[in-house]
């Protein structure tokens, strides 16, 4: 489970900031229509800032933000809201290091729910790190208070799952805080 949602999702919720990124990747994975697509992406234009200072928010209600600490943005077939959250961690919290580069998908993933929870084994098939780039940017830190893994939408787990097998297996003992946007 995450540590942070900020919307649980209901059957037939109307269009949302918290529900865009999830239906933007299901349009774009069902081939809906230019026009869906783009009426989606706007609303995530219109509200992100809203969905983006509530996030800011709970981090800050969970965490001592004051600390170092480093953060990922969960890998993503689909990127559409991944830029946006980039830059507003970076912009409203200086010293924290991003870390999402040293992460990305292995496996063909384009489905936009898992309906089971992965094996360890799946798990490690689904997703890689890039144990050197993550090492540097870690022992560029002086000590990071906690991990902080973001993704847009929280289903089984499986996603936060996967990344922290992988940060575990170099950094066993650290801290990690978990946070989505919609919980399904």
């Amino acid at each position: 489970m995450a540590n942070i949602i900020l919307h649980k999702y209901k059957l037939n919720e109307k269009d949302s900031g918290f529900n865009a990124p999830h239906k933007y990747r299901i349009a774009v994975h069902s081939s809906q229509p230019d026009d869906y697509i783009n009426h989606i992406a706007n609303i995530w234009r219109n509200k992100k800032d809203d969905v983006l200072r509530l996030l800011l928010q709970k981090v800050k209600q969970t965490t001592n933000h004051q600390s170092k600490f480093a953060f990922a943005i969960a890998p993503s077939d689909t990127p559409f809201f991944c830029p946006d959250l980039r830059t507003f961690f970076l912009r409203e919290f200086p010293n924290a290091i991003d870390i999402t580069e040293c992460f990305s998908k292995t496996a063909n993933t384009s489905n936009t729910t898992t309906n089971t929870i992965l094996t360890e084994a799946e798990l490690r098939n689904r997703f890689s790190i890039d144990k050197v780039l993550f090492q540097q940017k870690i022992d560029s830190a002086t000590e990071i208070s906690f991990i902080l893994l973001l993704d847009d939408v929280h289903a089984l787990g499986n996603t936060f799952n996967g990344l922290e097998l992988l940060i575990r297996d170099i950094l066993p003992e650290v801290s990690l805080l978990t946070a989505a946007i919609l919980k399904t």
